[in-house]
């Protein structure tokens, strides 16, 4: 930051703090928040400096607006520290790190006397602290000199005051430090060399302009060029409106009446951010101080303009909004309960909808309290080592932990805390429900089990089952086989020897064919319904078998030729051997 940017950044948190108008640009007050400028013709210059980039900052933090404040501080370029009201560094900001040389596990927690081996047990530092804090609950722009150790003398400008955070509780002190060292060199130098004010005025960062009341410019210096494309004497005589100002901002401000507005009431936009143009068309956000230059009689005769680009600090300040209100939204309706710690000791600072349903206890009652006194049951003891092991692994996760309501009642759930930089988020999900579910299902799993365990010895039996009723089947044939070979063969042996006619020994063959057709597969498998033999069929069939022709066949059987033709005509077709020159004798013989 250059020293004119941080020449009044300090003060700028004072006004703000205190919730007044910053103070007019008269020669004194130009001294304490602006770069005094006296021209060779006499006229004295007040060149005023940033204060947008603290304005929203302080005041959400005096307002306890939302968590994530300390956050957003740690962008800002001064030093910045946070003390409890015993002095102890509560928190600080990237730039007191970077600038004075110390380690941030040397510096939280610590009294701040003590901080960098006591190179900050400044005497003027304690009686600021200890004596005229406590009385006045503020002090504004209070130089100090001190040798550092490690970054040696430095000229310093603090300002300090008391704020109370209702989600601490408690009282704490907001202290920033401005290092002025610089810009001290800086106001030595204009002092010895008055005649280079013009040429400092000329390269500043800033856009520096003067316009008359009706918005013409009578000054565009060489920085203003650059930024908006246009040449000091293309812009000479020429309206900011139309040029570097359009009519409306994209918003739909009436930008030239503003202008307008200026040469009349000038004291109204002493500090003023509007949308500008540049010569190709980009629209760009430009922070304003306009100071009135007046004539022997009071006049405007005369606005000088000091302009900073803040387009990318407006996008960001955008793109934050974005992200607070979207996480605010998750933290308002998030089905889990949330809870937002302190690092320190792990005290409760906020807590969403969702947890006080669950936990049974109001939000206020969770502010302030730990996590072990709203019935939460974990361990945490030693709450910085749980702290630690957050900061290096980012997410903790605890799975099964018994909480108890405020009614007494227990609950199942699944706990994980995750760090946000200042706070550490505890997400606490009821998993009552699930767990039964999860019981349900085992259950069930244990009564498939026996079922199935029951299926398989059911299977077991139904097997053996069918192996005894093989074994009996096998058991009855051989029966049937023996009984026909001892009691039915024999006395067809007796009968073959006899005394018969032709007919009767036919018969006799028959009988004895049959009954080893009996005792064979082929009769069943002639039965089978794949071929489905008549008994006619299967017994003609038989006969064909043996060599027996259809005349011999129908004696035997006391039917004409024609119709054992016919049925061996249906023999054939049920074999499919129909149009073909297959021997039935030789087939039938194959097939049994």
């Amino acid at each position: 930051m250059s020293p004119l940017r941080s020449a009044a950044l300090l003060g700028f948190i004072k006004s703000l703090i205190a919730g007044s108008a910053l103070p007019s640009f008269n020669e004194k007050s130009a001294k304490q928040y602006c770069l005094l400028i006296r021209t060779r013709g006499g006229l004295n210059y007040a060149v005023p400096l940033l204060y947008y980039e603290l304005r929203r900052i302080i005041v959400l933090m005096k307002n306890n607006d939302f968590p994530g404040i300390e956050d957003i501080v740690e962008t800002i370029r001064e030093p910045l520290l946070v003390l409890d009201a015993n002095l102890n560094i509560l928190s600080a900001n990237r730039s007191f790190y970077n600038i004075f040389k110390v380690e941030q596990g040397k510096t939280i927690g610590h009294l701040i006397f003590d901080v960098g081996n006591k190179q900050w047990d400044i005497p003027a530092l304690r009686t600021l602290l200890e004596d005229i804090l406590p009385t006045h609950k503020r002090f504004d722009n209070y130089e100090v000199e001190h040798s550092f150790p490690t970054i040696g003398h430095k000229t310093m400008l603090l300002n300090a005051c008391q704020v109370y955070r209702k989600d601490v509780g408690t009282q704490m002190i907001l202290l920033a430090i401005e290092d002025i060292s610089e810009r001290k060199k800086v106001e030595k130098a204009l002092e010895a060399n008055e005649a280079k004010n013009g040429e400092l005025v000329e390269n500043a960062n800033s856009i520096i302009l003067r316009m008359d009341p009706k918005g013409k410019v009578t000054f565009f210096n060489e920085f203003a060029q650059m930024f908006f494309g246009y040449t000091e004497e293309e812009m000479l005589g020429c309206s900011v409106v139309g040029t570097i100002l359009p009519e409306t901002e994209s918003s739909g401000h009436d930008l030239d009446f503003m202008i307008k507005d200026i040469g009349i009431h000038p004291e109204k936009y002493i500090n003023n951010e509007n949308e500008n143009m540049r010569r190709n068309g980009e629209r760009v956000w430009v922070a304003w101080t306009n100071k009135a230059i007046r004539d022997g009689n009071g006049k405007v005769i005369e606005i000088l303009c000091i302009g900073n680009d803040i387009t990318e600090h407006r996008r960001l300040e955008s793109l934050l909004e974005e992200s607070e209100e979207r996480y605010r939204r998750l933290f308002e309706t998030a089905n889990d309960g949330i809870l937002l710690l302190e690092k320190h000791e792990g005290k409760i600072t906020h807590a969403n909808p969702a947890a006080t349903e669950m936990l049974g206890y109001s939000k206020e009652e969770c502010i302030g309290k730990k996590l072990q006194n709203i019935g939460v049951s974990l361990d945490m003891g030693d709450f910085q080592k749980i702290m630690q092991t957050l900061d290096r692994n980012g997410i903790i996760y605890y799975d099964d932990v018994p909480v108890k309501t405020k009614s007494g009642q227990y609950i199942d759930t699944d706990i994980y805390m995750v760090d946000r930089a200042r706070l550490a988020q505890c997400n606490i999900r009821d998993v009552t429900e699930r767990k039964k579910v999860e019981e349900a299902l085992r259950k069930k799993e244990r009564e498939l089990e026996i079922k199935t365990h029951n299926l398989e010895e059911a299977n077991i039996a139904l097997k053996v089952l069918l192996k005894r009723r093989d074994e009996d089947k096998t058991e009855f044939e051989d029966k049937i086989l023996l009984n026909i070979k001892e009691l039915v063969v024999p006395y067809l042996e007796k009968l073959k020897i006899g005394r018969l006619d032709e007919q009767q020994k036919a018969h006799v063959n028959i009988l004895e064919s049959n009954l080893n057709d009996i005792t064979s597969l082929f009769s069943h498998r002639l039965s089978s319904k794949h071929i489905n033999f008549t008994p006619s069929e299967i017994q003609i069939a038989n006969l064909l078998r043996q060599g027996k022709t259809n005349k011999e066949i129908g004696e035997l059987l006391n039917l004409s030729e024609r119709t054992i033709a016919f049925h061996r005509g249906n023999i054939r077709r049920k074999l499919g051997l129909k149009n073909k020159k297959t021997n039935l004798k030789s087939y039938l013989l194959a097939f049994s």
